[in-house]
């Protein structure tokens, strides 16, 4: 079953592993707990003595903790990247055997928090972009020692931008033979088909 919790892919059986310890503890707990995965996202200090408090409260070791904590950081990060409104999340996650009080908790929390996404998007590291391009096509001389015709071969040339203002645009050249060239396109058209299909 597909869900956008995970850009309609299936959900990994490590989250739902996650999932289940998330599952036994109290809602009041998970929801204490989601504020501090988010709280981590924001980079905020964390209140490690009331973490401790509900790790012992809910008898969850060092181990489980982390697992309780990554799973709720989890949601909070796919949720707001895949845009899941309150009521698509809540669902999602009580079909995948979270109880519905901490679904819809979860969910509830995750919605009042505007900023979020906006904090994702700072948290990203910009990548340089390629501005133009241009190629060459060259083909190689068949030599007496050659036992098959060379492949063409395509010069790319790539000026690529800076992800910092600072930085002058630069420029790339790249020799690929021709025959590699088209794999690589192909894969790179399957590849934005998938991306298209989940978006």
């Amino acid at each position: 079953m597909k869900f956008k919790l995970f850009g309609n892919l299936d959900c990994p059986d490590w989250f739902l592993s996650l999932l289940a310890t998330v599952s036994t503890i109290s809602t009041e707990s998970a929801l204490s707990l989601c504020k501090v995965a988010v709280d981590k996202i924001y980079e905020r200090e964390l209140d490690w003595d009331s973490v401790d408090e509900i790790a012992e409260k809910e008898g969850l070791d060092l181990h489980k903790l982390k697992e309780v904590l990554g799973c709720l950081h989890s949601i909070a990060m796919n949720s707001t990247r895949f845009g899941l409104s309150s009521l698509q999340l809540s669902q999602e996650l009580t079909m995948l055997g979270l109880p519905k009080e901490i679904s819809d908790g979860v969910a509830e929390h995750l919605a009042s928090l505007d900023n979020l996404r906006a904090r994702l998007v700072a948290l990203n590291p910009k990548k340089d972009t390629i501005k133009s391009s241009s190629y060459k096509l060259f083909h190689v001389p068949l030599s007496s020692t050659d036992s098959a015709a060379p492949q063409p071969v395509v010069q790319l040339n790539l000026k690529i931008g800076q992800s910092t203002h600072e930085a002058s645009d630069r420029t790339c050249d790249i020799e690929i033979p021709s025959d590699k060239l088209r794999f690589m396109r192909s894969e790179l058209m399957s590849a934005y088909e998938v991306l298209q299909k989940s978006s």
